[in-house]
């Protein structure tokens, strides 16, 4: 049984440890300019976001830069609003947070910003 995902297209998304960008760049080409995915990561030093973005945009051949954009911070402490994404997603993030009670945390913040009827995806 195949299951599918529908993404409207002016859905508001989060993407948790964002790294090069290929889940984000994945729900940005779902969208329309009315929705809008922002990425964060904690960037190793020397490595800038938008320049990551660009780069990643580039290598797929999309221009997403007005759907979409990146934040350096935290998964355990968002700065975001409350019930703020119709999706969250944390593709192979999670499991890297340490120590283990930080993964808790991080489940915490993302379910904290997700809309009652939103859907966390990890």
């Amino acid at each position: 049984m195949d299951i599918v995902l529908v993404i409207p297209e002016d859905s508001i998304i989060l993407d948790l440890g964002t790294g090069h960008g290929l889940v984000l760049i994945k729900f940005a080409s779902k969208i329309s300019s009315e929705g809008h995915v922002t990425g964060i990561d904690l960037w190793k030093i020397g490595i800038n976001p938008i320049i990551v973005l660009k780069h990643t945009t580039a290598f797929t051949g999309k221009n997403l830069e007005n759907r979409s954009d990146l934040k350096t911070a935290d998964m355990i402490e968002l700065p975001f609003e409350n019930k703020k994404y119709d999706f969250v997603t944390a593709s192979m993030a999670i499991h890297n947070i340490k120590p283990k009670q930080n993964r808790y945390k991080a489940l915490d913040e993302a379910t904290r910003v997700l809309k009652t009827e939103g859907l966390l995806i990890y």
